[in-house]
């Protein structure tokens, strides 16, 4: 098949169209009224997106989001709209690049490649580890564009990836050039968390439900399951042994329980253990306010208030050259598969 008949659909999470109070409450209604992002009755999660949440958390994200903004832009958009660039000039593939919430929406790029008549889709969710509230909810929007088409084009999707040999070299490479820059007494790889409901409700494909302890077998659609063997293939290909890290789990909303540990009281915990720690967050591949607010900022002064002497983190791959190389990689192997 001629690679110009192929269409790549690359999926990130989203961002605000500004940094305007109106769009941030705009982004945080689509993104939170998603049932997949927040399982309760719907009634439910209406009063409490549009009554609580968006009206009262608007402007407060909108001081971080001033703090990220770039001239061109928040980064997450610049960043994937560099990814998406870089991987048409590397390839003859129809590379589009979709925001799951705001835009550009996976329905107008779908219709891109729609236009330029591709015989096959490859679809690739840019989040590491499978999730119904990440991969999932983009992969369902991505089938409810093209329902109604009248040629549905052959659709190959990569469901996750986190344990793709190349990605994982890719995050080593980078975790390895810090940790020899500022040599941490500890590395804490810090996941976005997810409610345990979520887990509860994979009970066909993981077993550990409630529990505060990973599947014991490498279950890649059990979302902890999978941050585990995360870590532990970037801290095998360091030559890291397991009490020279942690894993845990960050950026929780609400009152419902998220799968534990949870990363803020563990870094307080680590800071009476160790002097210099070191956070890794393998669950994005792009930075924004999770990395560079959250852990950057946030964990940093949790840090050392707790009395840890040096903080330091790693940046997300973002636009690096081994992480588009990757991308290749991933895209050519699932046209040849």
């Amino acid at each position: 098949m001629n690679k110009k008949n192929i269409g790549v659909l690359l999926i990130n999470l989203g961002t605000p169209a500004t940094t305007s109070v109106t769009d941030i409450k705009k982004y945080l209604k689509e993104f939170l009224m998603d049932p997949r992002v927040i399982d309760i009755p719907t009634w439910k999660r209406w009063l409490l997106v549009h009554g609580i949440i968006a009206p009262f958390r608007a402007p407060k994200v909108q001081k971080e989001y001033l703090k990220l903004v770039q001239p061109e832009g928040l980064p997450l958009r610049v960043i994937s709209k560099d990814v998406e660039n870089q991987l048409q000039e590397k390839t003859d593939y129809e590379v589009v690049m979709a925001m799951r919430y705001g835009v550009p929406s996976i329905a107008s790029q779908l219709n891109v490649l729609k236009e330029k008549l591709v015989d096959q889709i490859i679809v690739i969710p840019l989040f590491p580890q499978y999730a119904s509230a990440t991969n999932g909810t983009a992969l369902q929007e991505v089938y409810r564009c093209i329902q109604n088409w009248q040629v549905i084009p052959n659709m190959k999707v990569v469901s996750y990836f986190h344990n793709h040999t190349q990605y994982v070299q890719a995050m080593a490479n980078k975790v390895k050039h810090d940790i020899e820059r500022y040599q941490p007494d500890h590395i804490l790889f810090s996941f976005h968390g997810i409610p345990t409901s979520q887990l509860t409700a994979i009970h066909d494909h993981c077993k550990c439900g409630a529990s505060n302890h990973p599947c014991q077998e490498n279950n890649v659609y059990c979302y902890r399951s999978a941050c585990y063997q995360t870590a532990s293939l970037i801290a095998k290909a360091l030559g890291r042994t397991k009490d020279e890290y942690s894993v845990a789990f960050q950026s929780r909303l609400g009152k419902k329980p998220w799968i534990k540990p949870y990363s803020d009281q563990i870094i307080e915990q680590l800071a009476k253990e160790y002097t210099k720690l070191h956070v890794v967050a393998p669950s994005f591949v792009t930075d924004c306010l999770e990395t560079t607010i959250e852990i950057g900022e946030q964990y940093k002064a949790l840090y050392l208030a707790a009395h840890g002497e040096q903080f330091s983190w790693t940046e997300s791959l973002n636009k690096d050259k081994e992480w588009i190389d990757t991308l290749v990689q991933i895209i050519d192997e699932k046209v040849n598969a």
